[in-house]
């Protein structure tokens, strides 16, 4: 899988390439996303600030891109989660991360995206 994943600090991407897949990462500035039709997936860790997270998925979501985009977000509130959807995340994870979830929901996501008309 190719995951484009806009975080500050490397925490997902040794865990996504442990697994053997292709990371590309881009720090804080993610709303200058590279053209995202060369990935499967985007995750977006709003530890950089949920904000900016919301405006990096805002920004993908007006420019008609439909890539899956998991938003990770350390607040665990009912609020925060229909934020990021609202902006136009496909799913998020909140609270403590688990590395078999995260890749369970890429998986999903990805294999979902691939089976609409297009």
């Amino acid at each position: 899988m190719r995951v484009l994943v806009v975080e500050e600090e490397s925490k997902i991407t040794p865990l996504l390439e442990q697994r053997g897949h292709c990371v590309v990462v881009v720090g804080r500035d993610g709303e200058i996303l590279p053209a995202t039709g060369q990935f499967d997936a985007v995750v977006i860790d709003s530890r950089l600030t949920f904000q900016a997270a919301l405006l990096i998925c805002r920004n993908l979501r007006s420019r008609k891109d439909v890539i899956p985009v998991l938003l990770i977000t350390g607040d665990d509130s009912f609020e925060s989660r229909i934020e990021a959807f609202e902006a136009g995340a496909d799913a998020c994870l909140s609270g403590t991360l688990v590395v078999e979830e995260l890749l369970a929901r890429l998986r999903a996501l990805v294999r979902r995206s691939q089976m609409a008309p297009g």
